[in-house]
């Protein structure tokens, strides 16, 4: 039971710019370790099932480093709560997620990777609120949310941006 409480945070200070130190986080934690192992464990089905299903396609290895990057992605916004590696691993899923679904030149599938960068870019935009929030409170980290409005703003910035993500 002492693991549900620990929490192992590891802090790396990048550069100090305009008297602003940016900071990379690395927390680790049972939620993120059990979220993290979720998504491992789909990912390693996906990939057993794709060996099978395209064995015959001669992209097969592209498809797997197309997904071995989309768990990269997700890792970096499981274990991450800084917000300059948060837009690599939110820009890293949308990429992936969209070249993943028009894996197959059809018509389909193109059509429903343009719906998926429609959606995912209306994301972007309440995230760059969010960001702009942030940056104008100072706080660049998700995990230590000053309680005040602009904490409200940049929480619900970041959950709409999540909720259009899951395209």
């Amino acid at each position: 039971m002492i693991f549900i409480t620990s929490r192992i945070i590891w802090e790396w200070e990048i550069c100090e710019i305009f008297r602003i130190s940016i900071k990379i986080e690395l927390i680790i934690e049972w939620r993120r370790i059990l979220y993290s192992s979720i998504v491992l464990f789909i990912s390693i089905n996906v990939l057993k099932f794709s060996k099978l299903y395209i064995k015959i396609d001669i992209n097969n290895k592209r498809f797997t480093i197309i997904v071995l990057l989309f768990i990269l992605s997700i890792n970096i916004l499981i274990f991450i709560p800084n917000i300059l590696c948060l837009l690599i691993g939110w820009d890293g899923l949308g990429i992936t997620s969209f070249i993943l679904i028009i894996y197959y030149n059809n018509s389909r599938s193109l059509s429903a990777g343009i719906l998926t960068i429609t959606v995912n870019r209306l994301g972007d935009a309440f995230l760059l609120i969010s960001i702009r929030i942030m940056i104008s409170s100072r706080n660049w980290t998700t995990f230590y949310l000053i309680n005040d409005i602009f904490s409200f703003y940049q929480l619900l910035g970041i959950i709409v941006a999540a909720i259009t993500k899951r395209a």
